[in-house]
């Protein structure tokens, strides 16, 4: 894995939390927590679906993809886990 592409994929996660706030401004730990799951969703779209050997930028866009949709979910699972104790 390239160093690049890590940092690519944090950035998607913090920048995806502005749109799954609704509105309101989310806090920084939410954009940690969202800059985690970016990374890691980078990280296993590219495990699962290796196109990083045929294209090279088509690799960067689909696993920036992956990587909303990581930050999308974990964001969504804590936002969850963090009401159900209320």
């Amino acid at each position: 894995m390239n160093f690049q592409l890590w940092i690519v994929w944090a950035l998607v996660g913090w920048a995806e939390t502005a749109w799954s706030t609704h509105g309101e401004r989310p806090s920084y730990m939410e954009r940690l927590i969202s800059l985690v799951g970016g990374a890691s969703g980078g990280f296993l779209w590219s495990s699962v679906w290796p196109v990083a050997e045929q294209q090279a930028g088509m690799s960067v866009a689909a696993t920036c993809l992956g990587a909303c949709v990581g930050a999308t979910i974990l964001t969504d699972i804590v936002d969850v886990v963090r009401r159900m104790g209320k």
